[in-house]
């Protein structure tokens, strides 16, 4: 409801990293696009799949216009791609929606490097945080972001 008045704030040159965090699935993908079109925006998503893909994506494969399709914004052929799916298990459904998702923020809006970490364990994985750039650069930055650093300290390393 607010983006037009965030995206207005933010300097037409600034480099900006958006740390999208939304409740499950709460946020429309056309969010994004307003906030990214003709900017240089970084983007680290929570990206719910296990709290709520996995757990609801039958349920959302009967609705017209669910909230995982407003997530995954428009042209996404998720519920083929579903569907089609030899496994439905959680890790596969998980890689699914995740290559996906990409895909729609390469694809739609021009993003061109992603990495990816997943959060929890092995036995209790939670979600997994998206990193996209539009620019080469900012796979440096997230891979820096993520090591061990000189003083022990492990920034995203360890979740």
């Amino acid at each position: 409801e607010k983006i037009g008045e965030v995206v207005a704030l933010i300097p037409d040159r600034a480099l900006t990293l958006a740390f999208v965090d939304p409740e499950a699935l709460h946020v429309r993908f056309e969010t994004l696009e307003t906030l990214t079109n003709n900017r240089r925006v970084d983007l680290l998503v929570l990206f719910a799949d296990r709290m709520d893909i996995v757990r609801n994506v039958a349920s959302y494969a009967e609705q017209e216009e669910s909230k995982l399709d407003l997530f995954m914004g428009k042209n996404c052929n998720w519920r083929a791609e579903w569907n089609a799916l030899p496994k439905q298990s959680a890790q596969h459904v998980c890689n699914l929606f995740n290559e996906l998702y990409q895909q729609q923020l390469c694809e739609r809006l021009g993003y061109q490097v992603f990495a990816d970490k997943v959060v929890g364990s092995h036995k209790s994985r939670l979600y997994r945080l998206i990193y996209a750039s539009k620019s080469p650069t900012g796979k440096d930055f997230w891979e820096k972001i993520i090591k061990v650093d000189s003083a022990g300290q492990q920034g995203l390393a360890g979740f």
